[in-house]
């Protein structure tokens, strides 16, 4: 994936899914966050808080399904 993205990318190559740059954006415009690095380590933060006793939509369930996996195996770096 580092290849396919451009220098400079502000995501690292492993967390660069349509998902997890979704929620970066959301996280800005709710104003969570000033910059690309910020927006990650908010959904980083988020990410870490869902667990088995937290309820969600179903749509917010898709989409922690689909990328927490990615985190978890980087161990959120």
């Amino acid at each position: 994936m580092e290849k396919a993205l451009p220098i400079g990318f502000p995501v690292p190559a492993r967390y660069a899914h349509p998902i997890v740059l979704d929620r970066m954006i959301r996280v800005l415009r709710e104003g969570r966050a000033q910059n690309a690095e910020e927006a990650l380590a908010v959904v980083k933060a988020d990410l870490k808080a869902l667990n088995a006793d937290v309820q969600v939509s179903q749509e917010e369930y898709d989409e922690v399904v689909a990328i927490k996996p990615m985190f978890l195996v980087s161990n959120y770096e």
